[in-house]
């Protein structure tokens, strides 16, 4: 059975579909309402992420809550939305709680807080019920769980983490599963549970649950014994913010919270700290306790509660140390056992990667949103997919380069040695710097520092990023710079050996916050609590609990903060602030000690001296030494501004030093005692002893001597207990403890005064000549004289201070040499040479630091330190000297050997960087890994830039070193090459190994500036493509690329290009401009640079004396031709009044930039012939115009720029010429003021060109174009169309002064010239080009032309004949010669001009009778058309002769570009060559179907083509003449149709024909005349006609013609009258639409006239038929007869039409011989046609009494009637077809049906009734009727188609089709082709 469906039956499938794609636009909203939530959460913008919340579970899509837990089978949809609810409520419950943790301080007691969290439980549950398979959302819950005591929740949530197989029976098999390698969620899952914390918890829960079978199993009596290490512990607990229930226990004893009996009135405090710091904790408790309730210290106000934002992320990713996360899984579960027989279990800290990764990605691929079904298929709808897909796609980062520069390095590494290998100087190899997997090879022990570079960069950490960027554990000198003492404790204090950890971030935080309760806690007390975790020590007491938590905080190794660290200076600021607030609560807290101690120590009898007693002293000791760092400063402070103020504290401060040095000392002695009773010399002892004395130091009481004492008694107690140096990296003034320290402060002292004075001078610098004196005898005791033999104490003193320098530390040196630099720069002795010797010396001491000997004696620790504090001062330093080294060379004006040394130290510098180099292509090309961590990416920049600055500077000392100054020594050297190559080379080798690395663009280009200066200083073509290659990289200035491959070394964006820089590279720009010819430039990349130059430099501004220059050029290109500059520009005297221009512009100009870009906007047009580039904007004119006339406000004598000027205003006059005639024909004036401009800046360029004394082979072609060119412009001005009129003087009138009485007149200013000096002095110039480039076609060619039409003109000679300038035979000899040196092509076209030229001038010489046949042949025997040709004899046989070689050339032209030979044929068989008009043997037919070949035969279109060496212009001019010449041909024919069509054409196209009146003028002539000759038509036919005629008759006789010539249908119906046909009808139409189409364009009245008698001819002839049809209708043939032989009695009058003819009978007359048959009327008698015109108005007249006077009728009224007629009068009868023989019938029937009602009209009313026949109704109607149906038919007429609605106004004519048979169809107004339409 056929199987149906109704029709309201919707089919299932329909439906899903549609609530497929509902659901999917519902879960897209959802989405985005979920990520603006989850945008807002992660700002923690609380409010809005509620509101999204909110919306998002408003949302249509939470509303199938209920179907997404059902058990139906799961579609894309439906997990889809499964996954969007998960995400939602599982984000939703973090965001409560993150919201309610930034609120308030958590108190699970507190009810808000228990709403909160079970909220949070809730929509975890939620989440849970869709995803059960997330990990970590189960260890949430837990916690949360935990948090209510719901022990069977938390179990439950405990065990879901784990996944057992079926298989396993217990947890033992799974850990073998883990340690064999699991996901890294699980395997921190399963230590969660086994933490020794949860564990405990676990089993707890399992006792409360009395789930004794599970808690008696092996392997909870197996967890019981694990013990996780601590760094796994932190991952372990998901909110650590929330705290648990605890036991009451914990709160008692752990901070001795005893003490304080708080009331329960108020709330505690909550303490917001600002970041997870020391710092800002201390900040935070300083701020507190200065608002704490003293007066009731135990209220609750005073007791606070820390609340710290959370960890960051980056606290939480373990170091890059990590292990892979391979080795993580593997490796991770190391079971060791402990010495307690316990076993421990190794660290199994989470990578990177592990931490960032989602914890459900094990279960929740397949139910996660957007992901795959259980076939492999997306769950998402394409739509989704597609856009997903493609933001893949855009967010892919591009893959890293891989660096192949190896070969690239190994050359730079050549060229140095090959530069630097004289001096003894290299980098050594390459592969000695590269990081190896094995042993360094290559490298010598000097070259440790290279190895250390390495480790440091192979284990980066943030420690050592700090050094190299912000200078921790360096102090600067100049930072802390004070006269004295002071000065010299900061150099002691600069000098410590062992490199010290910086205490970063939360180091350490998140143990003290675990052990110390924080919440509810007093403020003194976490002061206190606080300051213990940062300056006390471990101590080792098992028995304390507290101890053990203390121990694992910051102390470590037996040492405190306070000696282990390296503080932040912010955390050290906050310490003496802490500790100057809490010194009443330390003391007290330390005289408490002191009691117990002394109680202790009574009660018990013993020393009970313990190690926590010992820390206790320990933190006093710390405590004085931060006291006596905080005198110090304010000593310092007192001594540099010495303020009571200052001195008021400073003596506080020194009490408070003095007091607690007392309180230290009591404390100290209750420490135990030896055998002897004396207290151990040990660190603490020592420390207490160097306090002492630096206190008695700072105290001014204390003499000089009795603190050098104590330093000896220091220095011999040190060295009898061999104390190793103690050192404390966060004190101020005694940061090391050791024998070199005591020597260097016992000859500090004893320097003291010396270093005072010297410090004195150089803070101040009143006498910067006294401080450079003094101190370059300290630093360089070589470049002073030796002191006097008597002067011992001087001596004595310069050997004191030789040696404290030689023990000084490097920044101490480095200070006193940036003092001396200071010195050196001041105003009054500002000597850069030596300033940039302090500046080398301290590179060189820097250098010294990692490349000395003493290097190697250090720990690798502390190598590392200095290796990275040296490249920390070397970033500082090297900037400055570069920028020194860069703006003055003399400052490198030094001694050979400073040099030399300088560029030594900087190649062990340059050997470090390139090391790292080495390291980054390794790393790019997965090598090595580098470090993540964000100092590292910042200290790579700076290695990156170092590298280049270093290069810069070596660069610079080098050149100086082989090319010295004349004051600067003489180098003792040999060189391998020329300076300048070396130098070279080396820049192209440093930049081609920067570029490869991107590093070229760094330091702010410097290196480039560099390269570009130099480049350009060098000055030598080897280097241009590395000079390209730097302007690419600089200013992406694309110079060269053509000729070389510029390499991208990625400098984006590049740098933006300034005019000194501009005119810096504008000569290389130029050069390689030059190399290109001028056709390329336009396309080049070079034309691009060009252009940002010209940008940038911009053209002469607007200022007095460039407004002068312009306004002067702007006079002289406005004035007139005068005859006789013309002449003196030949012999140089030309010239225009100019001021010199100075200035940059002026300088660009001279360089010939403006010019340049003037030549390739004009070479845009000129190279380009003009079929290749189509009509051209005037924009590249304009633009050529204007930066030649820059060059010559300039440069007034620059001839090359007037040259091109010329150029520029010919070629915008040929512009103008070529494309339209509308400007020759309506804006002639602006073109002959261009035209007049071309002239003039040629006129100047040829004075210029002869004063120029450049005479090179370039420059004389270039003057023969010139002279060429200038030639060729004078004959087109004197040829049409422009006509000489350039030349004309009417503009140029101005007044005279007249000598001879006549007062003021007006005259031209000078005499015209006249188109025979013009031609003449073309031709000289001609001449001139032809002495230089006698072979070029052109000049003979052009030359033939001038001299051919001067051939008509005559001269006097000295005897006073009339001579002719040329014969016929000079002018036949150029041509010849044109034709000779011509190619056969130009291009793909054929050269004919020459050859035409040829021919046509000889055969009009020979039929001139200028020159015999013969002679004439001999010169057209050269054309190689002429070829197999016989020699004429006669004239005849000459014109055979050239019409034979015109026909070969037209028929050789298959394109049919060329039009002359056919007017020439046409005109040979045509014209008289003496006259121009019609010879006696014309051939009229022949001649004019050559010439139609010009015209398309269809639409009578002139179609000619311009070819490419035609002058512009003349193809309008030719244009022009072929019309004209057409039009005539067509009249001797009389061709009436062809003449219509082509005057239809001439008519339409009255903008695209040059002279366009004077062609209608002709063609409307010719038109009438043949209209009249073929239709009989006599000049005076109407006059004679309707002379005698009366008004009256003449309107009832013209409204019957009109009826007859519209016939109608009868209104009884039946068929229409059929169309009256005659051959005056169609002759009428022609001339009724001759004059619509006139339009008073033309000869009006001449048209009018035409169209009088035209209507006057058919009034005679039809007049007569008609009455005749009157008569045979309605009976009145008697009539007929009797009026016929009355009107033979008259035949004999002259006009037969007058009214005694038609009343009386007279003469003789003939008989009627006519017929009307069907219409048709055919005249055959004259005679006959009068009498029945007589006839017909006798009949008329019978009815009307004889009036003595007749109204006479006039043009006027003819012209009315003619032209009504004309409306009336239908189309001309389709050819063939039954519609128009239908519509002929039809209108024939309805002439007879008007013609009866007319006289029958007659008979009734009376003649006045007839006068108003035919004027109630117009038949245009029908005639539009007749007029479309033969359109329709296809009617090929002249009225083809119906005229438009207006009556006969713009009616179209004829058909419009602008293609002949060649296919010709272009434009009107196209320069290829000339449409006269």
């Amino acid at each position: 059975m056929t199987s149906f469906t109704a029709l309201n039956i919707i089919p299932d499938s329909d439906s899903d579909s549609e609530i497929d794609n509902t659901q999917e636009l519902q879960i897209e909203e959802a989405l985005k309402i979920y990520q603006r939530a989850i945008k807002a959460h992660s700002e923690c913008n609380w409010q809005e992420a509620e509101c999204a919340y909110d919306e998002l579970f408003k949302s249509e899509i939470f509303g199938q809550v209920e179907n997404a837990l059902d058990d139906t089978p799961i579609t894309s949809t439906s997990s889809s939305i499964q996954s969007i609810l998960y995400l939602a409520f599982k984000n939703h419950a973090a965001f409560l709680l993150d919201r309610f943790r930034n609120k308030k301080p958590i108190n699970v007691h507190d009810k808000e807080t228990r709403k909160s969290l079970e909220l949070g439980i809730s929509w975890f549950a939620e989440a849970l019920a869709r995803d059960p398979g997330d990990a970590s959302l189960w260890r949430n819950t837990a916690k949360l769980s935990k948090v209510f005591n719901s022990s069977r929740a938390t179990r439950f949530c405990l065990e879901s983490v784990i996944q057992l197989d079926e298989d396993s029976e217990d947890f033992t098999d799974l850990l073998t599963e883990i340690k064999s390698g699991l996901r890294p969620d699980e395997l921190l899952a399963t230590l969660q549970l086994r933490d020794v914390g949860l564990s405990t918890t676990y089993i707890t829960l399992l006792t409360h649950l009395e789930d004794e079978i599970t808690f008696s199993a092996p392997f909870f009596q197996w967890l019981k014994k694990k013990k996780a290490k601590k760094s796994v512990e932190k991952h372990l607990d998901p909110y650590p913010w929330l705290k648990e229930p605890l036991p009451a226990h914990r709160h008692a004893g752990v901070v001795e919270t005893a003490l304080f009996n708080p009331s329960t009135d108020g709330d505690m405090h909550v303490l917001h700290v600002q970041s997870r710091t020391w710092s800002a904790i201390g900040k935070a408790l300083l701020k507190r306790r200065h608002t704490v309730d003293e007066k009731n210290p135990f209220h609750q106000s005073n007791y606070i509660c820390l609340d710290l934002p959370p960890p960051s992320v980056d606290s939480l990713i373990s170091s890059p140390s990590t292990a892979t996360p391979q080795e993580a899984t593997s490796d991770s579960l190391e079971i060791t056992n402990a010495d307690d027989g316990d076993v421990q279990m190794a660290e199994a800290a989470p990578t990177i990667a592990e931490i960032q990764k989602d914890s459900t990605n094990r279960k929740r691929k397949s139910t996660s949103l957007g992901g795959a079904d259980e076939h492999g298929r997306s769950r998402l709808s394409k739509r989704v997919r597609d856009r997903e897909n493609a933001n893949a796609a855009a967010a892919v980062p591009p893959p890293l380069p891989v660096r192949e520069s190896v070969s690239q390095d190994d050359k730079l590494f050549e060229t140095v040695e090959t530069c630097f290998g004289p001096l003894g100087i290299s980098l050594g190899k390459s592969c000695a710097l590269k990081i190896l997997k094995g042993e360094d090879e290559g490298l010598t022990p000097k070259d440790r520092y290279l190895t250390d570079f390495k480790n440091i960069l192979r284990h980066w950490d943030d420690d050592k990023g700090n050094v190299v960027l912000y200078g921790e554990g360096i102090q600067d000198p100049k930072e802390e710079a004070t006269p004295g003492t002071a000065l010299l404790s900061i150099e002691a204090s600069s000098s410590s050996n062992t490199y010290h950890p910086v205490l970063s971030g939360d180091e350490g935080l998140k143990k003290w916050l675990k052990a110390f309760d924080t919440e509810g806690t007093h403020v003194k007390e976490i002061c206190m609590e606080w300051l213990k975790a940062l300056l006390m020590r471990e101590w080792v007491d098992t028995q304390s609990e507290l101890a053990k938590l203390h121990n694992d905080m910051l102390a470590a190794e037996g040492k405190s903060s306070w000696l282990r660290h390296s503080w932040p200076e912010p955390l050290t600021d906050v310490m003496v602030a802490m500790v100057n607030d809490c010194e009443e609560l330390l003391w007290n807290h330390f005289k408490e000690w002191e009691l117990d101690y002394k109680n202790r120590l009574a009660e018990y009898g013993v020393d009970t001296f313990s190690q926590k007693d010992m820390a206790t002293v320990e933190f006093a000791q710390s405590v004085f030494e931060i006291f006596l760092g905080d005198l110090a400063k304010g000593d310092k402070e007192r001594a540099a501004l010495d303020t009571e103020e200052l001195q008021e504290k400073w003596d506080v401060l020194k009490d408070t030093c003095r007091r607690w040095s007392y309180l230290v000392g009591d404390l100290t002695h209750c420490r135990p005692r030896d055998e002897a009773g004396e207290i151990p010399e040990d660190v603490l002892t020592f420390r207490y002893l160097w306090a002492n004395a630096v206190f008695t130091g700072l105290n001014a009481d204390a003499s000089r001597d009795f603190v050098l004492n104590c330093f000896e008694d220091l220095k011999k107690a040190l060295a009898d207990a061999q104390c190793p140096p103690i050192e404390l990296p966060n004190s101020t003034v005694m940061p090391e403890i050791s024998i070199a320290k005591a020597e260097r402060e016992i000859s500090k002292l004893k320097t003291m005064d010396f270093f005072t004075n010297i410090f004195r001078a150089t803070t101040h610098m009143s006498d910067p000549i006294e401080v450079i004196a003094n101190l370059e005898a300290v630093l360089d005791p070589q470049s002073v004289p030796d002191p006097d033999v008597g002067d011992l104490e001087e001596q004595k003193h310069l050997e004191e201070m030789a040696r404290f320098l030689e023990g000084s530390s490097t920044q101490f040196k480095l200070y006193l040499w940036e003092r001396l630099r200071e010195a050196y720069e001041h105003e009054k002795v500002n000597f850069t040479p030596s300033v940039m010797s302090c500046r080398l010396k301290c590179i060189d001491l820097i250098v010294s630091e990692f490349n000395g000997p003493s290097y190697l004696d250090h720990s690798e620790d502390h190598r590392q330190f200095i290796l990275l504090k040296a490249i920390r001062l070397l970033e500082v330093t090297i900037p400055p000297t570069l920028k020194l080294a860069l703006e003055d060379r003399e400052t490198l004006s030094l001694n050979m050997s400073v040099l030399i040394n300088s560029l030594k130290s900087l190649f062990s510098l340059l050997r470090l960087l390139h090391t790292y180099s080495f390291y980054e292509d390794g790393v790019l090309n997965s090598e090595y890994a580098s470090s993540n961590l964000h100092s590292y990416r910042l200290v790579v920049v700076k290695f990156r830039e170092m590298l280049v600055k270093t290069w810069c500077l070596v660069y610079l000392i080098y050149r100086e070193v082989i090319e010295p100054g004349p004051d600067s020594e003489a180098r003792d050297f040999e060189l391998s090459e020329e300076p300048k190559m070396l130098l070279g080379s080396l820049l192209r080798d440093v930049h081609d190994d920067l570029g490869v690395r991107h590093y070229c663009k760094l330091s702010g280009r410097d290196f480039l500036k560099l390269v570009q200066s130099e480049y350009l200083r060098i000055n030598s073509r080897d280097f241009d493509e590395e000079l390209s290659q730097c302007l690419h990289c600089r200013y992406q200035i694309n110079v060269g690329v053509d000729e070389w491959e510029l390499y991208e070394h990625k400098t984006d964006p590049p740098e933006t290009l300034d005019r000194k820089s501009a005119l810096a590279i504008l000569d290389f720009v130029l050069l390689m401009a030059s190399k290109k010819k001028i056709q390329q430039l336009p396309r080049a990349e070079i034309r691009d640079s060009l252009d940002e130059l010209v940008k940038v430099i911009g053209l002469p501004k607007k200022q007095p004396k460039s407004l002068y220059n312009e306004g002067m050029l702007d006079q002289y290109l406005s004035g007139s031709i005068n005859p006789r500059y013309l002449f003196d520009s030949l012999k140089g005297i030309g010239s225009i009044s100019t001021v010199p221009i100075i200035g940059d512009q002026a300088t660009a100009a001279a360089k010939g930039l403006y010019f340049l870009m003037g030549h390739i906007h004009l070479s845009l047009i000129r190279d380009r012939g003009i079929k290749n580039r189509g009509q051209v904007k005037g924009d590249d004119l304009e633009q050529a115009l204007k930066y030649f006339k820059a060059t010559l406000m300039c440069d007034p004598e620059n001839w090359e720029a007037w040259f091109r000027f010329a150029q520029t205003y010919g070629q915008e006059v040929d512009e103008d010429l070529s494309w339209s005639a509308e400007m020759m024909n309506n804006q002639k004036e602006e073109l002959v003021k261009k035209e007049r401009r071309c002239i003039l800046s040629f006129i100047m360029a040829l004075a210029t060109s002869a004063r120029s004394t450049d005479l090179s082979e370039e420059a004389n072609k270039k003057r023969t174009s010139m002279y060429y060119e200038f030639a060729y412009r004078i004959y087109t001005s004197t040829r049409a169309p422009m006509s000489m009129e350039a030349w004309h003087m009417n503009e140029f009138v101005r007044h005279f002064s007249g000598t001879r009485g006549q007062g003021m007149y007006k005259e031209v200013a000078h005499k015209e010239v006249t188109p025979q000096i013009a031609l003449r002095f073309a031709v000289h110039l001609l001449s001139q080009a032809l002495a230089h480039d006698p072979e070029n076609w052109k000049y003979y060619y052009i030359m033939g032309k001038c001299m051919g039409k001067l051939e008509q003109y005559t001269y006097k000679n000295d005897q006073n004949d009339d001579v002719q300038y040329y014969t016929a035979d000079e002018v036949l000899e150029k041509y010849s010669n044109a034709a000779d040196w011509a190619p056969d092509k130009a291009g793909s076209e054929l050269l004919l001009e020459p050859h035409h030229k040829l021919v046509s001038a000889a055969c009009k010489y020979v039929l001139m009778e200028s020159i015999s046949p013969e002679a004439a042949y001999k010169y057209v025997a050269v054309s190689h058309y002429a070829k197999g040709t016989t020699e004429p004899t006669d004239r005849a046989s000459f014109l055979s002769l050239t019409l034979n070689i015109l026909s070969k050339m037209k028929s050789a032209d298959k394109q049919k570009w060329h039009h002359r030979m056919t007017n020439r044929i046409a005109s040979l068989l045509y014209k008289d060559p003496m006259t121009g008009d019609k010879a006696d043997h014309a051939d009229v037919v022949a001649a004019a179907k050559e010439l139609s070949s010009l015209f398309t035969q269809k639409a009578s279109t002139l179609a000619i083509w311009r070819p490419e060496n035609e002058r512009p212009g003349r193809h309008f001019v030719f244009a022009y003449n072929y019309t004209k010449f057409y039009v005539s041909l067509l009249g001797n024919l009389q061709d009436r149709a062809t003449l219509e069509a082509v005057a239809k054409r001439i008519r339409k196209n009255a903008s695209g024909l040059w002279r366009w009146p004077e062609v209608w003028e002709h063609t409307l002539h010719r038109y009438i005349s043949v209209l009249r000759s073929t239709g009989s038509v006599d000049a005076d036919l109407s006059d004679n006609t309707f002379g005698r005629v009366g008004w009256d008759e003449f309107q009832v006789f013209s409204a019957r013609l009109e009826a007859y010539c519209n016939p109608q249908s009868p209104s009884t119906g039946g068929p229409a009258p059929p169309t009256p046909q005659h051959p005056m009808l169609d002759l009428f139409r022609e001339v009724v639409e001759l004059r619509r189409l006139n339009m008073g364009s033309g000869k009006t009245p001449e048209v009018d006239d035409l169209l009088v008698d035209a209507y006057a001819k058919l009034y005679r002839d039809l007049l007569p038929e008609i009455m005749n049809v009157d008569q045979q209708q309605h009976g009145l043939e008697s009539t007929t007869v009797m009026a016929a032989e009355a009107a033979s009695s008259h035949a004999g009058n002259a006009n037969p039409m007058h009214l005694s003819n038609l009343m009386f009978s007279g003469a003789d007359g003939g008989t009627t011989s006519g017929t009307a048959t069907g219409g048709t009327v055919t005249p055959t008698n004259p005679t006959a046609t009068a009498a029945q015109l007589a006839a017909a108005h006798s009949k008329i007249d019978s009815d009307l009494p004889l009036r003595g006077k007749l109204t006479k009728v006039t043009k006027r009224d003819v012209m009315s009637k003619a032209t009504n007629l004309f409306k009336a009068v239908p189309a001309t009868t389709a050819k063939g077809g039954s519609a128009a023989k239908e519509l002929k019938e039809q209108q024939e029937k309805q002439l007879q049906a008007a013609a009866a009602s007319s006289i029958g009209a007659m008979g009734r009313r009376g003649s006045g009734s007839l006068m108003a026949s035919g004027k109630d109704k117009s038949p245009i109607e029908d005639t539009v009727v007749v007029q479309q149906l033969q359109a329709d038919q296809g009617d090929d007429s002249i009225m083809a188609s119906p005229p438009p609605q207006g009556g006969e106004e713009g009616a179209e004519e004829g058909d419009d089709e602008g293609a002949g048979e060649d296919g010709d169809d272009e434009a009107e107004g196209d320069g290829s082709m000339v449409d006269v339409e």
